[in-house]
């Protein structure tokens, strides 16, 4: 569906730009511009920035499926977007929200497809890391103690850390792995990009 391959392409283009903030804030520090502290701010605006922007992927791409007349059939089609936008809103919400995968595939089942797509493509791997990151997303945001005892406990690779530094921040800046050289952040962005991928091809 062409509005599907549209949203993926502007997704894709938002995550490129916070890949080169974040590679020019270490870049920065490198150069002595900034501090550690600096850089790991930047990687956790950045981090969150791009997550708001999965979300609204996620939304954006449900009302286009559902309204779409030229596509796969769906379950519930409703008369126009506004229509749709007010399902999506009940009862009395003021905002629609889709935080999380799970979230996304049973709004799928309710209007769009039985099984959940095209949410429910997602590979198993890009999922686990996608929870991953919206523990994140909750410690960066709330930052209150439980979002960060969730973030802790959780995701995988914060243990490692010293104890001082099991914040999204630090963490964040953490190398992934070593071949190819990735930070935490890298891999979190490309299985956005990934996972965002994977829906577009699956409707």
């Amino acid at each position: 569906m062409k509005r599907i391959v549209e949203l993926n392409r502007r997704f894709a283009r938002d995550v490129e730009e916070f890949t080169r903030c974040c590679q020019r804030s270490e870049q920065a520090y490198v150069d002595g511009v900034l501090r550690v502290r600096d850089v790991e701010l930047v990687y956790a605006s950045s981090f969150l920035s791009v997550f708001v922007r999965w979300e609204s992927f996620l939304i954006d791409c449900l009302v286009e499926c559902a309204c779409d007349r030229t596509g796969r059939p769906v379950l519930m089609s409703p008369r126009s977007r506004q229509h749709m936008w007010r399902l999506l809103k009940y009862p009395q919400q003021d905002y629609v929200s889709m935080p999380s995968l799970k979230n996304a595939v049973e709004r799928a089942k309710l209007f769009l497809h039985k099984d959940g797509l095209p949410f429910s493509s997602i590979s198993e791997p890009n999922r686990t890391q996608l929870e991953h990151a919206r523990l994140t997303r909750n410690a960066i945001a709330h930052h209150s103690e439980y979002a960060l005892k969730n973030f802790r406990r959780k995701v995988i690779g914060v243990e490692a850390l010293a104890k001082s530094q099991r914040f999204p921040g630090p963490f964040l800046r953490h190398r992934f792995r070593r071949n190819p050289d990735q930070k935490r952040w890298e891999m979190f962005f490309v299985v956005f990009k990934a996972s965002a991928t994977e829906v577009e091809r699956s409707w």
